[in-house]
């Protein structure tokens, strides 16, 4: 039925359309796979076909996952579509690495290639190791391309290691190549337990279907805000990012923030999270004069220390703010007072709940150690 369109077709040609998952393209795919004999094409056509081979995926799956804990494989077109990989309660004592083989055997299978979206648990280690990091992960995730990978979610919570600044993501640099169709990467890590461990590196990121971005920090290293201020991200309209403390690896400093809220590589953006930040008022006088600011319809300034100094800034800059359709400021430090003074002056602010300032004036971002 398909031949004639498929003569002289490249298996890439046929896997760059199946994004929008269009059950018809999908069809071409699955005669495609069994014209050239390809493995696990009778799976993908039946499941084209609308009768998936439940026995034969589930056994799959079986085999794939081995004895991960809170793992699961979702399919789709005979394919994994999703796949969640956060082992909670993995005790081993010999150096093994079970997330990561698993990983790899199913990013290997024929049904793993075509991957869609990616949720990874920080891996465990084994007793006495407190280096808690992504790096063969990552290494795995850069090893091949992954045509169809939309979503890396990299941020759940770790039951077995419960101190955000030691986890570490590491170097990225690669994922771009391998991910050529990626829209959303949302990780969470610092510089971890490791003081000659790198830092999160994003590198030139080169993603022109990025739309969402998330890092989530207890102590974000400067060279994230570099990469991100000195890549083209036509496509992005979401940016989360989460400083936290000098004392857990924040070396960002306004300056380096500054260079970001030029925005001329971010025509979409829409949403900007400038979170879990020491900086107050600062940083709301940086924002009110950046040429970002007009294109942004919310501003998330959560998780911070900002109190009466900062609502003092923006309400003297509240024109700069006006056309803003949220200002988050849930989780700082305000008293009500004053959270009643800006919300006559702002009334799209979100103050969600507020922190209680300790008798010695101390404030604390929500995300530090």
């Amino acid at each position: 039925m398909y031949a004639g369109r498929m003569s002289g077709v490249s298996r890439n040609e046929l896997e760059s359309g199946l994004l929008n998952d269009d059950g018809a393209q999908w069809q071409v795919y699955a005669d495609w796979l069994l014209e050239h004999g390809a493995p696990w094409a009778g799976t993908i056509a039946e499941a084209c076909a609308g009768k998936p081979n439940n026995r034969v995926q589930a056994k799959a799956e079986e085999k794939l996952l081995g004895d991960l804990d809170n793992s699961s494989i979702a399919w789709r077109y005979g394919v994994i579509d999703r796949l969640t990989l956060a082992p909670e309660n993995c005790e081993f004592e010999t150096g093994e690495a079970p997330m990561a083989d698993a990983l790899r055997r199913i990013l290997a299978h024929p049904a793993g290639r075509l991957v869609r979206e990616i949720s990874l648990g920080l891996p465990p280690r084994y007793p006495g190791d407190i280096d808690w990091n992504f790096d063969e992960i990552i290494e795995i995730l850069t090893a091949g391309t992954w045509p169809r990978l939309q979503s890396i979610d990299m941020s759940s919570d770790a039951d077995h290691m419960d101190q955000p600044s030691w986890r570490r993501i590491g170097d990225m640099r690669l994922l771009w190549k391998a991910t050529p169709n990626l829209r959303s990467l949302i990780v969470q890590g610092s510089v971890g337990s490791d003081e000659d461990g790198p830092p999160l590196s994003l590198g030139a990121i080169a993603a022109p279907n990025l739309q969402k971005l998330v890092v989530q920090s207890s102590g974000l290293d400067k060279s994230v805000v570099h990469d991100i201020a000195r890549s083209k991200l036509p496509k992005l309209e979401y940016l989360e990012l989460w400083f936290g403390q000098e004392d857990y690896g924040n070396t960002c400093s306004l300056e380096d923030l500054a260079k970001l809220l030029v925005g001329s590589n971010l025509p979409k953006l829409k949403f900007l999270g400038l979170m879990n930040s020491e900086w107050e008022a600062e940083l709301i006088s940086l924002i009110a004069n950046s040429e970002l600011l007009p294109h942004l319809i919310t501003l998330d300034l959560s998780m911070g220390i900002i109190s009466r100094e900062g609502v003092d800034r923006l309400i003297e800059l509240r024109e700069c703010f006006a056309h803003l359709g949220t200002l988050n400021i849930d989780d700082n430090f305000i008293l009500d007072e004053d959270m009643q003074r800006l919300r006559e002056s702002l009334p799209m602010v979100n103050g969600g709940e507020q922190g209680d300032i300790e008798e010695e004036g101390w404030r604390y971002v929500s995300c530090g150690e």
